[in-house]
């Protein structure tokens, strides 16, 4: 489901909206981004370490508007998420009985689609509110199709940084 608004906490969507890749489904083939900026501490004790003394591509999407997947987490914190349920209608003897299903305990690891210039203002919102960029809020995921839209520049490593 497409994200709209960044002030949509805790949202109850419909099952139908809920995408379950196959292991290896090639549809949904593609890599993670970082948005702008990205806490390099990270890249001396935390998540990005496995990345040390790796080389850095600089790309940039032609199209501004174009729709990526972040984390299912909203600027504000892991405390809520966009989305943690969904509706799913079972039909039992002729009547159709529908009830809400939580996405689960680590729905916050969950994706959810949103257009880069909503991203951006998260992320600008995100690092005012907790005063830092963590990975989760500037991590994102783009499709292969988008990852062959890239208007690349040289690649480059980041010596005094990696």
């Amino acid at each position: 489901m497409s994200r709209k608004d960044l002030g949509m906490k805790n949202e109850i969507i419909k099952e139908h909206n809920v995408i379950r890749p196959k292991n290896d489904d090639q549809k949904w083939k593609g890599c993670f981004v970082f948005l702008e900026e990205y806490d390099e501490q990270l890249l001396k004790k935390g998540a990005l370490v496995m990345r040390k003394n790796h080389k850095k591509n600089i790309s940039f999407l032609k199209v501004e508007n174009q729709t990526i997947w972040v984390r299912n987490t909203p600027h504000t914190g892991k405390e809520d998420c966009y989305v943690n349920q969904y509706t799913e209608v079972i039909e039992h003897e002729g009547k159709k009985y529908s009830f809400n299903k939580y996405l689960g305990t680590y729905s916050n690891l969950y994706w959810v689609q949103m257009k880069i210039n909503l991203a951006l203002k998260r992320l600008v919102l995100g690092k005012q509110h907790l005063g830092y960029v963590p990975e989760w809020l500037s991590e994102a995921y783009i499709m292969d199709d988008q990852v062959n839209c890239l208007e690349s520049s040289k690649l480059f490593v980041l010596k005094e940084h990696i």
